[in-house]
């Protein structure tokens, strides 16, 4: 019985995730900082839901950008903004939309082991890892 409940479940599943979009590449606008130097490093940029190991969208972005994404699920889009500082700090641009339930941003820096994980709950914006 548990074998025909784990099977409905992934049908479930796949029936929702299989109504969702996620725009890409990621659509960037140049943020202006006082940060106008150029690094010698990339960010890491993705868009991930908990049910799936691979992101939905990875990109890699300079330091200094806003990155717009538009994430259409159960026929709803919704449009968010980063802005992703010399550091590859991501901070949730204010007044720019929502980042839906369950679904959230992975930041990264290139050759770093220390990860950013941002989403609408800020107990959960927190870095993790070691450089």
């Amino acid at each position: 019985m548990q074998f025909f409940d784990f099977l409905a479940a992934a049908a479930t599943a796949v029936a929702i995730m299989s109504n969702t979009a996620v725009a890409g590449p990621v659509n960037l606008q140049e943020v202006r900082s006082n940060d106008q130097q150029l690094h010698p490093y990339r960010c890491k940029f993705e868009v991930l839901h908990i049910w799936y190991t691979e992101p939905f969208l990875s990109s890699f972005i300079d330091p200094g950008q806003r990155a717009e994404i538009t994430i259409e699920a159960r026929a709803r889009k919704t449009d968010f903004a980063i802005d992703i500082d010399g550091e590859c700090k991501g901070t949730k641009v204010k007044g720019a939309g929502r980042i839906p339930e369950n679904w959230f941003i992975r930041l990264s820096r290139e050759g770093s082991k220390e990860v950013q994980f941002i989403n609408d709950k800020p107990k959960n914006n927190r870095v993790s890892g070691g450089s």
